[in-house]
C-alpha cells in the first residue's frame, strides 16, 4: 500500500519514520535500503516500508511481512499488502508526515471562526488509498 507527498517537508523522512518507530535496514541480497518497525519482540511479523522519490514526489510503500522472505530459485514472500493492519498503519505514518508539511503563510487552517459550513474540502483518507 502507497502514498505519495509532492510537498516539502519540515523534517526528514528517515527522522519522520524513526518518530514512527522505523529503523533502517540494507539487504545485501537485493542491494535495497528499506525500513522497518517490529510488532512484536520477534523479528516476525513486522511493518516493511520502502521508501522512494521520484520526479519530486516522496512516495512511501508499505507493507507486512509474516515471515522471512525465502530465496531458493522462486521468491516466496509471506506478506499482507492491503490488510486493515497495513491500512491503520499507513494512516499513522501519514498522520506523523502531515505534521511536516508546511502551511503556507496565506493559508490559514480551519477552525470553528474560518469555517464556512457551505464549503466542501476533498477527503485526505479517498486520496491516500486509491490505488496507483
Amino acid at each position: 500500500m502507497k502514498f505519495k507527498v509532492t510537498a516539502k517537508l519540515t523534517h526528514s523522512p528517515e527522522n519522520i519514520l524513526r518518530n514512527c518507530g522505523y529503523f533502517s535496514i540494507f539487504d545485501p541480497k537485493t542491494q535495497k535500503g528499506s525500513f522497518v518497525r517490529k510488532i512484536t519482540g520477534n523479528h516476525y511479523p513486522r511493518f516493511h516500508l520502502y521508501l522512494k522519490e521520484v520526479n519530486n514526489e516522496l512516495i512511501f510503500d508499505l507493507h507486512l511481512d509474516q515471515s522471512k522472505t525465502v530465496y531458493a530459485r522462486a521468491k516466496a514472500h509471506n506478506a499482507d499488502y492491503e490488510s486493515p493492519e497495513v491500512k491503520q498503519e499507513l494512516v499513522r505514518i501519514f498522520q506523523e508526515v502531515k505534521k511536516a508539511i508546511p502551511i503556507p503563510k496565506e493559508e490559514k487552517p480551519l477552525n470553528e471562526n474560518n469555517a464556512s459550513s457551505t464549503e466542501t474540502h476533498p477527503n485526505w483518507l479517498s486520496k491516500l488509498f486509491k490505488k496507483n
